[in-house]
């Protein structure tokens, strides 16, 4: 092999923003930091940004951690959006809207005269939920003596609306922009 081949070899363009696309086990413990959410005072986790950590763009993942009787955001839906969980280990409630057929079909729920119903189900390690845009609405909340931990993933949209249809409120998101608000519904 030649100098100039085994130079080439050890030093490949990087695609990347960050030094490397590997995050150790031990990188991703220091990388934990706290995510409240600014509706819900009882919503409490910990999350590492793992996309951002290496340079995604287009995905967001991250390593969410709910203490046990805590939850993990307020009951949402994202307008434009998919959004997916796998859970890695402890156990969680998961509330989810159960969708009138007319939402299903694109209408905007609105036909149930306001009341959302909800399902409770039962999560824990090895468990998956997905999410389409404007799917139904959801949150999460631990239960038993061990946090909850998973990972969600989801796209990111030039622009989103999240609806949390119990509070009547939306949050508006242009990446574009770089701007976010609240409103009311």
């Amino acid at each position: 092999m030649s100098s100039n081949a085994s130079t080439q070899q050890q030093n490949p363009p990087v695609p990347y923003s960050q030094d490397h696309p590997h995050l150790s086990a031990a990188k991703i413990a220091h990388l934990q930091t706290p995510l409240p959410h600014p509706l819900n005072p009882s919503a409490e986790r910990t999350a590492v940004r793992l996309g951002d950590a290496v340079g995604l763009t287009h995905l967001g993942v991250h390593l969410n951690r709910v203490s046990p009787g805590k939850e993990s955001t307020v009951f949402h839906r994202h307008l434009h959006e998919e959004e997916c969980f796998y859970i890695l280990s402890g156990r969680g409630i998961a509330t989810i809207e159960k969708q009138c057929a007319a939402a299903a079909a694109g209408g905007d729920g609105g036909e149930t005269g306001g009341v959302v119903e909800t399902e409770q189900v039962d999560i824990g390690p090895g468990d998956f939920l997905g999410f389409k845009r404007g799917g139904p609405a959801h949150s999460f909340k631990a239960v038993g003596e061990e946090d909850l931990l998973y990972l969600v993933c989801g796209e990111r949209a030039d622009y989103d609306l999240v609806e949390y249809p119990l509070m009547g409120k939306k949050f508006t998101i242009d990446r574009v922009k770089d701007e976010r608000a609240f409103s009311e519904l």
